[in-house]
């Protein structure tokens, strides 16, 4: 049986072929593991899952990538714990809760904390290439720099409503960048050395 799926990019369906015959790659992002699971981490995996085991009954060999996002967020006023215990506690919680509802483990499940020399060789990549710039030690995307941003949300840029997640940062160029690196700032607990002074991946907290 074909299998059509929806791509985001062309807004069509289109059949799935695989790079490598028989062979099949899915990644989805994995939570922030610093809370209790509740029912919005489900979805993905749920899907994920159901789309893994009928790959897998077609035949393909399956190789299913989610990340988890274990750093960043804790202070020494805001949580109780040491930080990898909390995101340990959390980790196996969000697992506990998945298997309860029968989905199984991915095959891969990278941690934030293992590759943080990956994201600061990006981070450098995309400086490099004037994608981005630093700010008091942190660094932004600049937004206005890739000219196809918003192309897979199928959202203008120029429309994106500023500020709606937390108080804009006023040492950005634009209010529409978003971090790729954070300064640490006094009482945060999770740092690591970088070229741009101590800090931490900064993902989507802005």
């Amino acid at each position: 049986m074909a299998l059509t799926l929806y791509d985001t990019k062309t807004r069509s369906d289109r059949p799935f072929d695989p790079v490598t015959p028989g062979h099949a790659g899915l990644y989805f992002c994995g939570p922030t593991v610093y809370s209790d699971p509740h029912l919005g981490h489900a979805r993905g995996p749920i899907v994920f899952d159901v789309l893994r085991r009928w790959l897998e009954h077609e035949g393909f060999e399956v190789r299913l990538v989610s990340n988890i996002t274990d750093v960043g967020h804790l202070t020494d006023d805001a949580d109780d714990g040491e930080p990898m215990e909390v995101a340990e506690k959390y980790f196996w919680a969000y697992f506990d809760a998945m298997a309860r509802l029968n989905v199984r483990r991915p095959s891969i499940v990278p941690r934030a904390t293992g590759h943080v020399p990956e994201q600061i060789a990006l981070v450098h990549e995309l400086l490099d290439a004037g994608l981005a710039y630093e700010r008091g030690g942190s660094v932004y995307f600049d937004v206005s720099a890739w000219e196809d941003y918003g192309e897979l949300s199928g959202r203008d840029p120029d429309e994106l409503l500023e500020g709606t997640r937390v108080e804009v940062r006023g040492d950005k160029d634009d209010p529409r960048d978003f971090a790729l690196w954070k300064h640490a700032e006094p009482g945060h607990l999770m740092r690591w050395d970088s070229p741009w002074g101590e800090g931490f991946p900064g993902w989507d907290l802005e």
